[in-house]
């Protein structure tokens, strides 16, 4: 009985264990330790390497998203709408948020101000929209915008500040002339006077062109069919992320003044060339001209 029990305190001091060498030969139960003993080192060093793959893993997700999203992304004003825009100081001066807009346009449906016939209530609806606003800027604001600060406007009663105007507001009067142009008895019914009427509209034509070619609008339009039209017919209601428009506009009624305050001439300004054309229409008697489709300005064959 001593022996068994000495036997059993050299192998591994229990019963069990005892129990898990019996199949063993006597000379090897000696020697033998708990498997658990034995791999317990690799296991921490398996899980060790474990946790340095997830935190490669964890810093290389970290840096892919950084470069994606640009260093600016959560760090600047309208970091966002920066990545899609060239320079401009308003977007350093408050925040436009991005919102989600319902578009419910139907080719039928003329409820809109906007698309009605020409009244005082629509053209007080266009103006309220597309606001000549005068934006002041620095010369180191003017040189990042790509414009030489020589050439530039500068404000009479603020002479180191250059004056400017929001593009966007620039493109809706433009929108707004050419529905003017719809209904010229209503808007000139005397007649078209102005020689430089035709090249201001087809300005507008273009300055539209370019800004909804450069926006690249890829919404889909879907179709329906419809009673009494043989075609599919669009469903114009479309989803679009878009600028808070309305809190643009609050800014620039809230911050700046009108265009034509204090935009005039001092003396001592850089003046760029007149255009042929231009020089070509001052040298000209407007009263005695009727202005068509076929006017001169409009041709390229004004001075000729």
């Amino acid at each position: 009985m001593a022996d068994f029990e000495d036997e059993i305190s050299r192998g591994s001091g229990s019963l069990e264990d005892e129990e898990k060498t019996s199949f063993l030969p006597r000379q090897l139960r000696r020697g033998w330790t708990k498997p658990s003993d034995q791999r317990q080192p690799w296991l921490w060093t398996l899980l060790l390497l474990n946790v340095l793959v997830l935190l490669c893993s964890l810093v290389t997700l970290f840096v892919a998203f950084s470069l994606r999203s640009g260093p600016s992304v959560g760090t600047e004003r309208n970091a966002l709408l920066k990545q899609t825009s060239a320079y401009s100081p308003i977007l350093d001066e408050f925040d436009i948020p991005l919102k989600l807009v319902q578009s419910k346009l139907d080719f039928f449906d003329n409820s809109s101000i906007f698309s009605q016939l020409p009244s005082p209530e629509v053209d007080e609806a266009w103006e309220k929209i597309a606001p000549a606003k005068r934006v002041y800027l620095t010369t180191e604001q003017v040189i990042k915008l790509g414009k030489d600060p020589a050439l530039t406007v500068r404000a009479n009663n603020h002479p180191d500040r250059h004056i400017g105007v929001l593009n966007g507001m620039h493109e809706l009067h433009c929108l707004n002339e050419i529905r003017r142009n719809l209904h010229r008895d209503y808007y000139w019914p005397d007649g078209i006077r102005s020689p430089t009427h035709w090249i201001h509209l087809y300005h507008c034509v273009d300055a539209i062109k370019q800004a909804l070619t450069c926006s690249g609008n890829v919404d889909v339009v879907t179709f329906n069919w419809m009673e009494m039209v043989q075609e599919p017919f669009f469903d114009f209601s479309v989803n679009r992320v878009c600028r808070d428009f309305d809190r643009i506009l609050e800014w620039q009624t809230e911050n700046l003044g009108p265009l034509e305050t204090d935009a005039w001439k001092v003396g001592g300004e850089v003046e760029i060339p007149a255009p042929p054309t231009l020089r070509a229409m001052n040298a000209q008697d407007s009263e005695a001209r009727v202005f068509t489709h076929d006017d001169p300005a409009l041709t390229g064959t004004i001075g000729v």
